[in-house]
């Protein structure tokens, strides 16, 4: 049995915790890219492009039978001069955990927000690195993303039963890249 999970529905701390302590990587794969490079981007000023990247959960399911936790992680670049974008790279990874036991579809959300999507980022900025090098546009790495840290409401203690809100799709960060 597959359920997909699109919910935001209240988490239980407990049965997240119990789907952290049992989830194990299994692969993180690319399911598809589209790279797209201006030709004026050749004899542009890179000191003066700046990124604007963004990352989503496209999706996210549960195969109980197989114990398989899939997520497909979207992460986009563009590179900017001004209002001008010059180059853009768009790519979509399937993050794969093997779940022992059953979990709720709340909790694999939260997990695959929260865990898969900075399992699956090393390899697009590796991706972004090896496209821009390889058209010999020389720019500094894409930053690290990061979480703020998560608070669950009421919650003193492990013992609580309170719920935890599910975490609200991530922001649109925007960084200027800088010279070296």
């Amino acid at each position: 049995m597959t359920t997909s999970t699109k919910t935001t529905k209240a988490v239980d701390p407990k049965d997240y915790n119990a789907l952290v302590a049992k989830a194990r990587l299994r692969a993180i794969t690319l399911a598809g890219s589209k790279f797209d490079l201006k030709q004026e981007s050749a004899s542009s000023d890179r000191k003066a492009w700046r990124y604007d990247i963004a990352d989503y959960l496209a999706d996210c399911s549960f195969d109980a039978e197989g114990g398989l936790l899939h997520g497909l992680f979207s992460y986009q670049v563009r590179c900017l001069q001004g209002r001008r974008k010059l180059m853009s790279l768009e790519a979509f990874y399937r993050v794969t955990y093997t779940v022992s036991g059953d979990t709720d579809e709340q909790s694999c959300e939260l997990f695959m927000r929260k865990v898969g999507r900075f399992a699956a980022y090393p390899y697009f900025r590796s991706l972004f690195a090896a496209l821009s090098s390889q058209s010999n546009i020389v720019l500094p790495p894409l930053p690290v993303i990061s979480d703020q840290p998560y608070r669950i409401p009421g919650v003193v203690d492990q013992g609580s039963d309170a719920k935890v809100e599910a975490l609200p799709a991530p922001r649109k960060r925007v960084a200027k890249s800088t010279t070296r």
